[in-house]
């Protein structure tokens, strides 16, 4: 073997190889298995023009150095609304397949149960579900909503049942996150393949379902660093009385009842941290 072959073999195994006097790179990314992406980009329309922390959290979420958002709000402040309309504008991008929906199928209250619903899972899970396509009807017409489901880029999944699954290439929103322990919790993040973001959202000042048992703020907290936004994880609060968008009379009821001061005494002591600009990408503030 001449000299000038060895060289071109040793530059090959190191993972390129010499052609002439130019050097052509092989890819060596590990293979992530992906679904074909939207051919044709869903009609989003936005409800409203986003408030300053809104767009806070859509700069983050559409950043491609995020892995995980987690949004910690009171009732109103249009967590899943925002989760949602990520997961759509990644899907949009081609920088994911679909999207997954997972939730605890727990009812809201400890006092108003309506007991075992009849039907197949299918049926009894499509009370719970429902949210997300309310959600989608309110950013997406429905000719759009109908292709994602034909074209089956819309999944929704109880996260009882995950156990074994990959989710790759997908946007993951786990919504009323108040409802899952911190076992729960830890099961839905060794889920997270390659290339998917994942949103998990809810209330940690509305755990009725499950009360002491939630492991939702406990998870939540543990991110409250900058290591974890050096590793795409971003945590944020909406507790004020400005954050409550749903309507001007929930935000006057929140704000009557205390739930609103309450909720800012809580979380009082709570950390805040400006993240580091990572080569790449955008400098995402804390709100």
């Amino acid at each position: 073997m001449t000299k000038r072959k060895r060289r071109a073999l040793a530059l090959a195994e190191a993972g390129s190889a010499e052609v002439g006097v130019e050097t052509v790179k092989r890819d060596t990314s590990p293979f992530v298995y992906q679904e074909p992406k939207l051919k044709t980009p869903v009609a989003i329309r936005q409800r409203y023009a986003l408030n300053d922390k809104q767009a806070v959290i859509m700069e983050a979420a559409m950043d491609k150095g995020t892995k995980i958002v987690m949004i910690d709000g009171l009732w109103g402040t249009s967590k899943t609304y925002l989760s949602v309309l990520a997961a759509l504008q990644l899907m949009n991008e081609k920088r994911v397949s679909g999207l997954v929906y997972l939730r605890n199928p727990l009812e809201a209250t400890s006092t108003a149960k309506i007991g075992t619903l009849p039907g197949t899972l299918e049926e009894r899970l499509a009370t719970y579900n429902a949210i997300l396509f309310d959600k989608l009807a309110e950013l997406i017409p429905k000719p759009d909503i109908d292709r994602l489901k034909k074209e089956e880029r819309v999944e929704c999944i109880p996260v009882g049942l995950i156990q074994g699954k990959t989710f790759s290439c997908k946007a993951v929103i786990v919504d009323e996150a108040a409802s899952l322990s911190h076992d729960d919790l830890m099961l839905v993040v060794s889920r997270l393949g390659e290339r998917s973001v994942l949103f998990i959202v809810g209330d940690s000042t509305h755990q009725l379902t499950i009360g002491a048992k939630s492991g939702f703020r406990r998870f939540f907290e543990t991110f409250l660093d900058e290591d974890s936004m050096e590793h795409g994880v971003y945590t944020f609060e909406l507790r004020d009385r400005d954050d409550i968008v749903r309507s001007g009379i929930l935000r006057w009821i929140m704000e009557k009842t205390g739930a609103v001061k309450y909720a800012q005494d809580a979380s009082a002591d709570t950390p805040m941290f400006e993240p580091k600009p990572r080569e790449g990408t955008r400098n995402i503030p804390s709100i």
